[in-house]
C-alpha cells in the first residue's frame, strides 16, 4: 500500500515540477525560465518548423534533434505514467528515470560544471522567455547564492520517490 501512495505522490510532485514550477534561469539576450512548459514550446517548434533550425541552433546532428524530442514528450509523460505505476511496477520505474535524469543534467549544468560539455544545451531545450502568467506561472523560487531553483530538486526528489515506490509496489504483490 505504501508503493503506491508513493507513486501517486511522485506522480503529483512531477506535474508540479513539470508545469508549475522553475527549475532555474539563464540569461541568452533575457532572462529564459528553464522549465517543463519551454520544452512543450520547443518540441512544437522541432514539428511545425523542422530540424533545421535547431539542428543550426544546437549544431548538432538531425537524429539527436529527434532524440531531444522523444526525451521531452517522456517527461511531459512522466507524472501520469508515475501514477499509472501504482498499477504496474514498470510503469512506476518508467515513469520515474526521466524526471530524475533530467533534473541531475539540469542541476548539474546549471552549476556549470565543464566536463558536460554539449548537455549545455538541455537549458535552451527547456528555455522559454515567454511566462505563461508572469509572476506565477512558472513559479520561480531562487535559491539564495545558487543558480538552480526549487523546481529543479522538486524533480529530482519525485523521480526518486518514484523510484522508491515502485521498488516497494513490486513486494505489495
Amino acid at each position: 500500500m505504501a508503493g503506491k501512495k508513493l507513486l501517486i505522490i511522485a506522480g503529483i510532485l512531477t506535474l508540479l515540477a513539470t508545469f508549475i514550477f522553475s527549475w532555474g534561469t539563464f540569461a541568452f539576450g533575457k532572462i529564459n525560465y528553464i522549465y517543463g512548459v519551454g520544452g512543450i514550446y520547443n518540441v512544437i517548434d522541432i514539428f511545425t518548423k523542422g530540424t533545421k533550425y535547431y539542428r543550426t541552433r544546437f549544431q548538432l546532428p538531425e537524429w539527436s534533434i529527434y532524440v531531444i524530442a522523444i526525451v521531452v514528450i517522456w517527461l511531459i509523460a512522466s507524472g501520469p505514467i508515475q501514477i499509472i505505476g501504482r498499477k504496474s511496477r514498470k510503469a512506476g520505474i518508467i515513469g520515474s528515470i526521466i524526471p530524475l535524469l533530467i533534473g541531475i543534467v539540469i542541476f548539474l549544468n546549471l552549476l556549470g560544471l565543464p566536463f558536460l560539455g554539449g548537455f549545455i544545451r538541455i537549458l535552451e531545450v527547456f528555455g522559454t522567455s515567454e511566462p505563461i502568467i508572469e509572476g506565477l506561472i512558472p513559479l520561480h523560487i531562487a535559491l539564495p547564492g545558487r543558480p538552480e531553483a526549487f523546481g529543479v530538486y522538486l524533480l529530482i526528489f519525485s523521480g526518486i520517490l518514484g523510484l522508491i515506490g515502485a521498488k516497494k509496489n513490486k513486494s505489495e504483490y
